[in-house]
């Protein structure tokens, strides 16, 4: 929103590898860890999966390995969910 409105955003995109992130990081993989064994991912305000539980993983395999998507799009959920390659595709 700040930079939709013509300011500087006071937090930038650091990602959670941030030194002041490490806690935020740690419970966001404890609370994935207790969500097993259903799938769970951590997304970001671009709606880049960020982090995944290994159920998402498995799960998410015959996708990843089943169509042809670009790598960069294929960790995006909305283009997973939307993209003509995508899981609403009738391949």
């Amino acid at each position: 929103m700040h930079v939709a409105a013509g300011f500087v955003p006071p937090y930038g995109d650091r990602g959670l590898a941030a030194d002041n992130l490490q806690h935020v990081r740690q419970a966001l993989d404890f609370i994935l860890r207790q969500q097993e064994p259903y799938p769970g991912i951590v997304i970001d305000g671009h709606w880049d999966v960020r982090i995944r539980n290994e159920a998402s993983r498995r799960l998410f395999k015959a996708f990843h390995e089943s169509y042809d998507m670009e790598p960069d799009l294929a960790d995006n959920a909305m283009h997973v969910v939307f993209h003509p390659k995508g899981y609403g595709s009738s391949s």
